[in-house]
């Protein structure tokens, strides 16, 4: 007896296409054609058996054999995926530097722990606590030998409002005699800046009226002795603190990027450099600090 199969009304009317009537093309479902007459009347069987022939069969364990090797696979397919992420987390903690980079400027800010042999950590310039002292080039400080004529400065750098003291070395750049001074300003800091171009070097030109400069320099008039903690005409910059947008290099955690106090090293550098360093830092970034070369004969 064959099957008998039957439709509703809106299964077989007609469907109107730009106005003439076209009939409904009718198609029978894979389950019609593989047993028309069950599935009419069983269809949730029909596709219940059909979901059950892709699910491979589940054993059942009836001795401890086969229950122990069902027991060592599920250990070991949690195992294994276990070991291949500690793994991989510390391939990436090995990986990992100790410091910072810019954004803006995508240059290495921070300190890195390199590795070095007996001899060559014997070499590294350290201050009179035993601290590493580095030496600035542009934003980055380097590790360096301490030279004959090196000075140690104490710069506070790190995250704006976190700060720490790091110990940087200069050495003198002027042919004449003179001296290395540290001098602390608010932003702005009232100095107009020059560029000699055919030393590349960049000095104190004059001071802004009624300025915070022009005020210390006039106490520096008047008591010889804060001289060395002011900055004075025709001082030579060697360095200022700056603040640049850096992230982690390699943190395992996502972290969102911050304000970091740096030392920018000025020796050498093209004036609009200078000019990009000063104009990074903001009046709630703190003052700045200014390491400046002054010939002897202005003391």
């Amino acid at each position: 007896m064959k099957p008998v199969i039957s439709f509703s009304r809106a299964q077989i009317a007609p469907r109107v296409l730009g106005g003439h009537r076209k009939p409904l093309k009718i198609t029978q479902s894979p389950c019609i054609l593989r047993k028309q007459s069950r599935c009419a009347s069983e269809k949730t069987v029909c596709h219940v058996s059909s979901f059950l022939a892709f699910v491979p069969p589940v054993s059942t364990c009836f001795d401890q054999e086969c229950q122990a090797s069902k027991d060592t696979f599920f250990i070991l397919s949690i195992a294994i995926p276990l070991l291949v992420f500690g793994s991989f987390t510390a391939y990436l903690i090995g990986r990992r530097r100790d410091g910072i980079v810019s954004l803006d400027s995508n240059e290495y800010t921070g300190t890195s722990k390199y590795e070095v042999d007996a001899e060559e950590q014997s070499l590294v310039a350290r201050d009179a606590k035993g601290e590493i002292a580095y030496r600035a080039v542009r934003y980055t400080p380097w590790l360096t030998e301490q030279g004959p004529d090196d000075e140690c400065i104490r710069i506070n750098v790190g995250p704006v409002g976190r700060t720490l003291p790091k110990s940087y070395l200069f050495d003198k750049i002027l042919r004449e005699p003179s001296q290395l001074v540290t001098v602390t300003l608010p932003k702005p800091l009232g100095i107009i800046f020059e560029e000699d171009p055919r030393l590349k070097r960049v000095f104190v030109a004059e001071f802004v009226p009624d300025s915070e400069a022009e005020s210390q320099s006039k106490k520096a008039a008047l008591d010889p002795s804060i001289s060395n903690k002011v900055p004075a005409v025709g001082d030579v910059l060697r360095a200022l603190t700056t603040t640049v947008v850096t992230y982690k290099e390699g943190a395992l955690i996502a972290q969102g990027p911050e304000r970091e106090i740096v030392v920018f090293g000025a020796d050498g550098q093209k004036f609009s450099d200078v000019a990009a360093a000063m104009k990074r830092s903001y009046v709630s970034d703190g003052p700045v600090t200014l390491v400046l070369e002054r010939p002897l004969q202005q003391v």
